[in-house]
């Protein structure tokens, strides 16, 4: 089974505790550098927030064995645009002073896990990677949510995920922004849908979740959930999306057994 370089570094700790137990008692990383020396405001910051630093860590060791892996050429643009990419995050998250603000600090966050799911989950040239990614980031860094509850990480409390699926959805700020586009799209399929029909509405979104937390692999070490994690959860919640938005437009006998068709991938279209 493949499994992600983010979960490779997970396992390597493990493997060195089991090794050393004293080593468990230890300090652990804070931050892929030693913060007592930090210097500029992204190393303060990334040094403020255990969340951050355990992102650094992460993104330290993906960078590493992408760079390992590369050839002479693909080596340079990595280190190119890992260079660019650190010098754009202090003025794009606003760094200018401490202390920080919250708002920053998310957004350090929340680009340090897109840069390592995106060099972890890069399955082609690196510099067609690099050059999707520089596409993207030339949006600005505006968080959608939903509009009555702005800035959000996720639909739900990132501060106190109460399941192995939150954790993995908080891990990821892309995946963050599309459960607050599925919890968005299934409040208005409640509103198509006739009253008589709520109560299954609800039970099959529980049972939907259910699937997921089963069929996905949501197990961590360390706290970081794999890229094969994000990937399938991402996949379903996408399809989930799909169907909350077709389902309801059918007839209303159809409704609900269609919402209860579960599967991780959208079917095309003729599809039994």
């Amino acid at each position: 089974m493949y499994m992600s370089a983010a979960a490779l570094c997970q396992v390597d700790v493990a493997a060195r505790f089991a090794a050393d137990p004293v080593a468990s008692g230890r300090n652990s990383l804070r931050a892929s550098f030693d913060c007592d020396k930090a210097q500029t405001p992204l190393e303060n910051a990334i040094c403020s927030d255990i969340q951050i630093g355990h992102a650094d860590v992460v993104l330290s060791r993906v960078y590493g064995g992408t760079l390992k892996n590369s050839d002479k050429e693909e080596r340079s643009a990595l280190i190119e645009s890992e260079k660019q990419w650190l010098q754009s995050i202090p003025t794009k998250c606003g760094l200018s002073g401490t202390p920080f603000s919250q708002k920053s600090l998310n957004c350090v966050r929340d680009e340090f896990e897109v840069r390592f799911t995106m060099l972890d989950s890069c399955f082609e040239k690196i510099s067609y990677c690099l050059q999707s990614y520089a596409d993207d980031a030339k949006r600005p860094h505006n968080v959608p949510s939903a509009p009555s509850a702005p800035s959000q990480r996720a639909s739900f409390d990132c501060e106190a995920p109460s399941s192995a699926l939150e954790i993995v959805i908080c891990a990821d700020a892309e995946l963050g922004q599309t459960d607050i586009e599925l919890a968005q799209t299934y409040h208005d399929a409640g509103t198509v849908i006739v009253s008589v029909q709520n109560k299954d509405l609800i039970e099959s979104e529980r049972q939907w979740l259910r699937f997921v937390s089963r069929t996905c692999p949501l197990g961590t070490v360390g706290g970081i959930p794999s890229v094969l994690a994000r990937s399938c959860v991402r996949t379903a919640f996408q399809t989930r999306i799909a169907q909350l938005q077709a389902c309801p437009q059918k007839k209303v006998q159809e409704r609900i057994p269609c919402l209860n068709d579960f599967h991780l991938l959208e079917k095309k279209s003729g599809t039994q």
